[in-house]
């Protein structure tokens, strides 16, 4: 089967379901109308046939430091073709898409399936999109982008919060402007992954002090026995003026270490930085995958993809010498169907001389 055969025939984008051993195919104009009497089976590809990037270093739990065994590394990939070909701005015709696995009650993750909203597309200085999980289910990993029609825009826009609710029953992400702005229209959009509950499922949160300190990091750590199966960080009172930098589960997935930079204007505001660790016990198959960028001072990409035969349960990512110069743009996955966190940063405003590199995290275990 052709790939084109199974995208929206209007947004070019796959708004999908996955029906048992059958992949159910709805079209946009058909989404408010009742969805299931509207999908058209055809035979499901292998997952593995569906992207062209193998996977990168595999970090199981017992692996050790971060850093230690992840040296796989990637050419960065300019950041118009990457606007063009994988951020998908036509998303912003279809919210909340929505991609389900059948799987039976005994399952590690039951009930496993991947959820999109997005914001609307204007040049408001703030905006945010919320996704909530099906009923009964439980949001486990997070996923966050900023798309700009014209690419513009992403030098003075940056993401500012990437917070499950509580009950882990919504994801919330929100984009500031930075304090030049851009007349440019941007979007945001979030990406959850749920489930039906698992056991041990918790949120976890720690904050750190509040001052207007330049840059502050703090971490959430899972009660013992319990692993990191998703993320999430907050930026409070920055307005657009503090980066994420780093959005971090350990090698160990035991915590999750969430930074915070000042861009290069400064901020005379008392800011803080919130850590979120959803945790769980232990799943099978439970393991960070670990891709590491080319350093340089271009804008870049690099991608972490779960083994054949595990999902991703959550997307997180780490700058390494932006120090305030570059942002998080993406971090998540390209469409409904991969099972990889695709991590994008660019130098903001007038950019940096600072070679740096960006890392994306991938947690993945067997549904």
């Amino acid at each position: 089967m052709n790939r084109q055969d199974i995208k929206d025939a209007k947004t070019g984008f796959p708004s999908r379901r996955l029906c048992g051993s059958k992949l159910c195919v709805f079209t946009r104009e058909n989404r408010g109308q009742s969805m299931r009497s509207t999908m058209r089976p055809t035979h499901l590809r292998p997952m593995s046939s569906l992207g062209t990037l193998r996977p990168a270093s595999v970090e199981t739990p017992e692996s050790g430091d971060d850093h230690a065994e992840a040296t796989h590394r990637r050419r960065p990939t300019s950041m118009p073709a990457l606007r063009l070909s994988r951020l998908g701005g036509a998303l912003a015709a279809v919210p909340a898409l929505c991609l389900t696995f059948a799987s039976p009650a005994s399952a590690a993750v039951p009930g496993y399936e991947r959820v999109f909203d997005i914001s609307a597309l204007d040049s408001m200085s703030t905006k945010s999109v919320t996704v909530t999980c099906p009923a009964g289910k439980k949001v486990l990993g997070t996923g966050a982008r900023i798309y700009s029609g014209l690419g513009v825009g992403f030098q003075h826009v940056v993401l500012d919060d990437i917070r499950p609710n509580v009950t882990l029953t919504a994801l919330t992400v929100t984009g500031y402007e930075d304090a030049a702005g851009t007349s440019e229209d941007w979007e945001v959009w979030a990406s959850a992954n749920c489930a039906d509950p698992i056991p041990g499922l918790e949120r976890i949160q720690a904050v750190s002090a509040s001052d207007s300190l330049s840059n502050k990091s703090v971490t959430a750590t899972c009660p013992s026995g319990k692993m990191v199966v998703g993320s999430g960080g907050e930026i409070t009172n920055g307005l657009g003026r503090v980066l994420i930098d780093d959005l971090r589960p350990n090698s160990l997935l035991t915590n999750v270490t969430v930074t915070g930079y000042e861009d290069a204007l400064g901020t005379s505001n008392n800011w803080t930085v919130t850590a979120y660790a959803i945790c769980a016990d232990p799943l099978p198959g439970l393991q960070r995958v670990a891709s590491f960028s080319a350093v340089s001072s271009s804008s870049k990409w690099v991608s972490a993809d779960c083994p054949t035969g595990t999902v991703l349960l959550n997307s997180g990512a780490e700058i390494s010498s932006g120090i305030g110069f570059v942002g998080l743009i993406e971090m998540g996955p390209v469409n409904l169907l991969t099972m990889s966190n695709q991590t994008a940063a660019i130098e903001m405003m007038s950019g940096t001389t600072n070679s740096w590199a960006v890392d994306a995290y991938a947690i993945c275990a067997t549904p």
